[in-house]
């Protein structure tokens, strides 16, 4: 009966898994309509209303969904705004 031989251990390592964002931009190149379309869904006067709707309907996405305008950035480490002369 032959006998397997083996020259060193057997590779262990596990194929290499694509990230999110890898998977992200092949998904996306195999499905530019995908872009399109949401665009279009959001370019209305509604989407405020679309955003609380889901939030209703999904509270986990609270933190993914952008509620009013970024906070102010503080000018040269002032939280107070610059004045001129």
């Amino acid at each position: 009966m032959p006998t397997i031989s083996q020259d060193g251990p057997p590779d262990l390592r596990l194929p290499r898994v694509p990230t999110t964002t890898e998977q992200f931009h092949a998904f996306d190149s195999q499905h530019s309509w995908v872009y399109r379309a949401l665009k279009q869904l959001v370019e209305h006067n509604y989407t405020a209303l679309y955003a609380r709707r889901l939030l209703a309907a999904h509270p986990e996405w609270a933190s993914a969904i952008h509620r009013g305008p970024p906070p102010a950035q503080p000018v040269n480490g002032s939280t107070q705004p610059s004045s001129t002369p």
